[in-house]
C-alpha cells in the first residue's frame, strides 16, 4: 500500500487501483495534482480507479472541477456507505457530467466493495488490449 499526503492507494491489479482518502479531509486541487502526478507513474496505460468512501471528507469547489481528470482513466467505480458519502460522490459527478464518466456507484454496506471490484474487473476485461484482458482474469 502506499500513502498520498491525505489518502491510501492500493494497486489490487496491473490496472485497478483502490484509494481510500482519510477522514476529516478536505481535497484541494493540490491533492488532486499530487493524485494525478501518483496514477501517472503507477499506470502507463488504461486503469480504472476504486474509490472507497469508508471515510468522510469533502472537496473544495476547484477540486470538484479538477478531479478525475486523468486521460487513461477508464471507469470509476465508488463504494459509499452512508448517504453524506454518497451525496458527495453525486455532486462531483455532477459537476463533470460533460465528461461522461464510466462511473458507478456501490453501497458499502450490501457487500459494494467486493461488487464494485467485480465490476472494475469486467470493465478491464472489455478494453481492447489483449494484455488487459490476461491481468483482468
Amino acid at each position: 500500500m502506499d500513502e498520498l499526503s491525505f489518502a491510501d492507494v492500493n494497486i489490487l491489479t496491473e490496472h485497478i487501483a483502490e484509494i481510500t482518502v482519510h477522514p476529516n479531509v478536505e481535497i484541494s486541487v493540490a491533492m488532486i495534482t499530487e493524485c494525478d502526478e501518483y496514477f501517472t507513474r503507477q499506470f502507463s496505460g488504461p486503469f480504472a480507479l476504486l474509490i472507497n468512501k469508508i471515510n468522510l471528507y469533502d472537496y473544495t469547489f476547484e477540486a470538484k472541477i479538477s478531479v478525475v481528470s486523468q486521460k487513461n482513466m477508464m471507469a470509476i467505480a465508488v463504494v459509499t456507505y452512508d448517504f453524506q458519502g454518497e451525496s458527495v460522490a453525486q455532486s462531483v459527478r455532477a459537476l463533470r457530467q460533460e465528461q461522461r464518466w464510466n462511473f458507478k456507484m456501490f453501497d458499502g454496506v450490501e457487500s459494494g466493495w467486493l461488487q464494485a471490484y467485480q465490476w472494475l474487473k469486467t470493465e478491464v476485461k472489455s478494453m481492447s488490449s489483449p494484455n488487459v484482458n490476461e491481468v483482468a482474469s
